[in-house]
């Protein structure tokens, strides 16, 4: 029991773990009210997340705005077109229902599928702008390729975060405070197996924190 409750003992290090994800998703949502920050939050908690709570290297609120400085401008950018794609197929889903017919009802099915794809999309974009300094051309690209190859986790992803949503929904408030953090932490370990795939193995000497175990 000593052991356990010693700085280096599990007791210890689970609450320390904890602490970390409600202060990172303390700092993810207060970064999110500007709105155009969303996409640099998204990808900072994630990175953090990865960084100080799975691999236990430096401090959360460090690497946090250490990562929200180098993505504020590609992830505002990633941000804004996501909220008009969004916004876009939304309304033109809401336009179609009111038509009420069998074409209508089509239409309606595709443009479900387009939302979904676009939810797999961000599940995976924010993740490898953290990890890959890349065009974003590229970083679409790769987004692209990771959810439509790796589409059973793709799926389960969507569903997850989902879920997530729909629980922030209809919880009490204080739930905001560990729920997010909680998802994230969870689907760092889908998404860190895919990245991996895609990532170069680090040379001799490098500080390659992501290929730890």
């Amino acid at each position: 029991m000593i052991e356990w409750l010693s700085s280096d003992g599990k007791i210890i290090t689970t609450m320390t773990k904890i602490g970390h994800i409600i202060m990172l998703n303390v700092l993810c949502i207060l970064c999110c009210i500007p709105i155009i920050t969303i996409g640099s939050s998204i990808t900072s908690f994630y990175y953090a997340m990865v960084k100080t709570v799975r691999k236990e290297r430096s401090y959360p609120s460090k690497e946090f705005f250490r990562s929200f400085k180098r993505t504020l401008l590609p992830g505002g950018f990633i941000t804004i077109l996501l909220i008009m794609i969004g916004a876009l197929f939304y309304m033109n889903r809401e336009y179609v229902t009111k038509g009420g017919n069998t074409y209508s009802l089509t239409i309606i099915i595709i443009y479900d599928a387009l939302i979904l794809l676009l939810i797999g999309f961000i599940t995976y974009v924010f993740p490898v702008l953290s990890r890959f300094q890349l065009k974003l051309s590229s970083i679409f690209k790769m987004t692209l390729l990771m959810e439509f190859r790796h589409l059973p986790y793709t799926i389960f992803l969507i569903t997850g975060t989902i879920f997530c949503g729909f629980l922030l929904l209809v919880l009490p408030l204080p739930f905001w405070l560990i729920l997010p953090g909680g998802w994230c932490f969870l689907s760092t370990f889908l998404l860190e197996r895919i990245l991996k795939i895609y990532t170069p193995k680090p040379q001799e000497g490098e500080d390659a924190w992501y290929y730890e175990l």
